[in-house]
Formats: structure tokens, sequence, C-alpha cells
């Protein structure tokens, strides 16, 4: 009998004690499920450039801790229109917040529109991954659109 108590005291000791999700963690998993090609209305295709990711603490009593996923997609050769996308760590989960177009010389407001309608970004950010089926979805209108398949690079 004393076995059972001390086998169930662990047991709710152990249920109890959770560790909290690290946001450093959290983000790198995040970070790992981001696409790596986008495709666009206009019909071009290209691969998803420089990668990077922060976790930073701010002053702010609301969002004391945000993630910043950086990125770039080629312009045309030699231009990279540099992009990031801000979340919020809510709850012990990455919320997503804001994307900003970080390249000057461009219309930013338009730039942002576009890659907000970019499904794999828009389905990124609004599971946190890719969805297959919707992406799937949009590149079959992609490729009847233009009449070309979407190509892979190795």
């Amino acid at each position: 009998m004393r076995m059972l108590i001390i086998i169930i005291t662990l047991a709710v000791v152990t249920a109890c004690v959770r560790k909290k999700p690290d946001p450093v963690e959290a983000m790198e998993h995040l970070v790992a499920k981001f696409p790596t090609e986008v495709f666009f209305q206009s019909g071009e295709q290209n691969r998803v450039r420089d990668v990077s990711h922060d976790v930073k603490k701010t002053d702010s009593l609301s969002t004391p801790i945000i993630g910043l996923i950086d990125f770039a997609v080629p312009l045309y050769p030699g231009k990279n229109v540099a992009y990031e996308l801000v979340y919020h760590w809510k709850n012990e989960q990455w919320v997503f917040s804001s994307l900003r177009c970080l390249t000057r010389d461009v219309n930013q407001p338009v730039f942002e529109e576009q890659m907000l309608r970019v499904p794999q970004i828009a389905s990124f950010i609004r599971g946190g991954e890719v969805d297959s089926a919707e992406v799937a979805k949009g590149i079959a209108e992609w490729e009847a659109k233009y009449k070309k398949p979407i190509t892979r690079e190795p």
C-alpha cells in the first residue's frame, strides 16, 4: 500500500512539473518548416534565400518577446527583395503579427501584399507550416494559368 502511494505521488508530481516551452526552441522548430520555394501570380517561381531568425526581448508589456524570420526572394538576377515575418510570443507559442518588406528601393506595401498572397507563405503564416493540399491547389491553378509546370530545383 505504501509503495502504491509513493508511485501515485511521484506520478502526480511529475505531471504537475511541466517544462515551459522555450521561445528560442519553438522559433527554431517553426523556421525548420519555412518554405524553400515560392511562386507568384505573375508566373515567376523562385527559391527562398538567406533565411535567418532571431528572438528578442522588448520593453513592451504586451509583447515582451518577439521572433523574427528574415528571408529574401530574387526579383531579377542580382536583385533580392528582403522580407521579415514578425511573431509575438503569447500563451507559450508564436503568433504571427506582420510581414514587412525591408528593401527600400521598391514599393514596399505592394511587395508586402504580393508576398502575403504567395500560397506557400500564406499557408505557413496561417498554420506555421506549409499546408500541402492548399499549396497543391495553388500550384495547379498557377500551372493552368501560365501553361507551364512548376519545376523543382535540386
